[in-house]
């Protein structure tokens, strides 16, 4: 697999101000299946906290997974203070997740 930045944001807030731009338009490309977020982080559990506060200040409906924090063949890569989430569009809700 590749590892690759999603995008490059100056500061914090410009950063999950992208984040939740990306998202807006993955749900808009999923219109049919339940939004499916699960929260991401090295070493700054308040951060990925922050993405999820921002994400329902937009109003955006999803279902949450939790958080969890990333390994070292990932963490090697990016280092300490990464975060983000991982998303999916489940078209069958009904089953469960």
């Amino acid at each position: 697999g590749v590892v690759s930045p999603a995008g490059r944001a100056r500061g914090a807030k410009k950063a999950i101000k992208e984040m939740v731009g990306k998202l807006v338009s993955f749900r808009d490309a999923h219109p049919d299946g339940e939004l499916v977020l699960s929260f991401i982080h090295i070493e700054d559990e308040a951060a990925a906290d922050r993405i999820r506060s921002a994400i329902r200040e937009e109003g955006i409906d999803f279902k949450d997974l939790g958080t969890g924090e990333l390994g070292a063949v990932i963490g090697v890569h990016v280092g300490p203070g990464t975060h983000g989430f991982y998303a999916l569009s489940d078209p069958h809700p009904e089953h469960g997740m």
